[in-house]
């Protein structure tokens, strides 16, 4: 009689939102700084993260979401190429919409706090004066997308695939510092809201 009861009160399929539910996903992000304003090689790089998500109705939630980065920026002034990297706490907050029970999607808005002192990647200045990157900058601002995708899920566990896409709105002159990256994680149905009987 418990265990049928408790089965009841279980997501069995997939992530269904209902207000009040919590959810949790941790797992590692591979993810790469994007070469647009010029021409360097952005290393790919691996972070760790984690997901909470809030439902608020049956169509989705709030997101908080953080990732350990150790971001690159890149500069290019005067023909001459400065990268630099920090280590950085990152943190997204935002909306999740679930289109169906394996899809989803996110828009947010973060903000990165520096834990370190910049290191000097690549730097084709020398003696002469050096420009100034986002390595430098304590706090950096912009906003993130995320599409989900749930290809397995049972009991209280999912895994989930989360691409995303972080664009600064902070960035010095010249600089490379949006990044892209995906996601992969174990997911955990935490708890539901205590609701009265009916």
């Amino acid at each position: 009689m418990c265990a049928s009861i408790l089965g009841l009160a279980i997501p069995a399929a997939a992530h269904q939102p209902v207000d009040g539910d919590i959810h949790a996903a941790f797992g590692w992000m591979g993810y790469q700084t994007e070469a647009i304003d010029h021409y360097w090689k952005p290393q790919l790089l691996v972070s760790p993260g984690l997901i909470v998500e809030g439902d608020l109705n049956s169509y989705g939630g709030l997101e908080i979401a953080f990732f350990y980065l150790q971001n690159p920026f890149s500069v290019k002034e005067d023909g001459r190429v400065l990268t630099e990297k920090v280590k950085r706490m990152y943190i997204s907050m935002g909306y999740r919409y679930w289109f169906n029970v394996k899809y989803s999607a996110a828009v947010g808005f973060f903000s990165s706090y520096s834990m370190g002192s910049p290191r000097t990647v690549h730097d084709e200045f020398g003696v002469l004066e050096h420009p100034t990157t986002s390595a430098s900058d304590t706090t950096e601002y912009g906003f993130d997308v995320s599409v989900q995708y749930e290809p397995w899920h049972k009991d209280r566990a999912a895994f989930v695939i989360d691409g995303r896409y972080s664009y600064s709105v902070t960035p010095k002159k010249h600089e490379d510092s949006n990044h892209y990256g995906v996601l992969f994680a174990f997911k955990y149905f935490v708890q539901a809201r205590e609701r009265p009987p009916e």
